[in-house]
């Protein structure tokens, strides 16, 4: 592969050896890759603090074939999102989005256009400031763009297309299903037709337009029962800094319940 360039977003970061760093990238180019910082934790680095968790970076890097770590040579931060670090809930959001691309996905399989989906979920995190809303955003269109897309339209069982006030959902067929057709030992999963047709829209829309999208409190705990179920029905198990996003969750609204305030969602 040689020398390479790219923007690529700092996925995970591991400390190796006395002075060096293990760092998982999502590129822009290439997909995910592992490289190797070396140095990266003296006090002197080259590579300073750009190489933390849900940075956005110019990163220049090389193979070597004795090695499946990439060698980064040089990096430079584009974004690092500084909203995020200075809020500890909106931080526990970007773990959790990290991770689950870290989860979903194989080394050194370019996909643009889910490099382009994790870069607009953190702006939209950090600009926007609403955990539930960046998330279930990033959830629906990262579930369609690999492959996993929710069917909201039509029961997956007769093709009949789905109405009435209330729907079942199931989590094992990624699909709405009418009554009919609904098994109980599928576990389906009861929500409103207003919670399908707003999943239809965040499927659809541009972040930039998802921003005014309202969401009732029905639609917020509905939205949980499906989205986040599917990803991990499809990876097969948990992941672990949803447990994490959740458990701040609980410990901040304990916190700020007095105040009336509420976790931007995650009530």
């Amino acid at each position: 592969m040689g020398i390479q360039r790219t923007k690529a977003i700092v996925l995970k970061s591991l400390n190796f050896a006395e002075t060096d760093k293990i760092i998982t990238l999502y590129t822009q180019s290439f997909g995910k890759i592992g490289t190797i910082a070396k140095g990266a934790r003296r006090i002197n680095s080259k590579f300073g603090s750009s190489l933390e968790p849900g940075t956005l970076l110019d990163v220049i890097f090389y193979e070597k074939e004795s090695s499946n770590l990439s060698n980064v040579s040089q990096s430079s931060i584009i974004d690092s999102f500084r909203e995020i670090r200075d809020d500890f809930t909106l931080l526990s959001g970007s773990f959790y989005i990290l991770s689950a691309i870290n989860e979903m996905t194989r080394e050194k399989q370019s996909n643009y256009l889910l490099f382009n989906l994790l870069e607009e979920s953190l702006l939209f995190l950090s600009k926007i400031g609403d955990v539930f809303k960046s998330i279930a955003f990033f959830e629906i269109k990262m579930l369609k763009i690999l492959g996993y897309e929710p069917n909201l339209s039509e029961c997956s069982e007769c093709r009949k297309e789905i109405y009435g006030r209330e729907v079942s959902f199931s989590v094992s067929g990624s699909s709405v299903v009418c009554k009919k057709c609904t098994e109980p030992w599928d576990n389906p999963v009861t929500v409103s037709m207003g919670t399908i047709k707003t999943l239809e829209k965040m499927k659809e829309w541009s972040i930039k337009k998802s921003i005014n999208l309202k969401l009732s409190s029905t639609s917020m705990e509905e939205i949980k029962k499906i989205l986040y179920p599917c990803i991990r029905y499809h990876l097969g198990k948990e992941i672990k800094a949803r447990r994490f996003l959740e458990n701040t969750h609980q410990e901040y609204s304990q916190v700020v319940a007095a105040e009336g305030n509420s976790f931007l969602g995650w009530e």
